[in-house]
């Protein structure tokens, strides 16, 4: 599993680069922003709640993960 570490300071926004082309659209909440050309998503305004363990899978032919870990300070 690709994994990825990743500091940000609180009130600051992170994109978690996937590199993954998706055409898939839905609703996300105000702080989270998919972009549909990448796959990457950013979050806004982030704060030390949101720390923690990020997963994506990528269901396809073939099935492969990523993990990012999310710091906060």
């Amino acid at each position: 599993v690709d994994t990825e570490k990743v500091s940000v300071m609180e009130g600051d926004s992170v994109t978690l680069h996937t590199y993954v082309d998706t055409n898939q659209k839905g609703r996300m909440r105000d702080r989270l922003k998919l972009d549909h050309e990448t796959g990457s998503l950013t979050i806004t305004n982030i704060n030390t709640t949101d720390s923690g363990v990020y997963r994506l899978q990528i269901i396809s032919s073939r099935t492969s993960q990523k993990v990012f870990i999310v710091a906060v300070y």
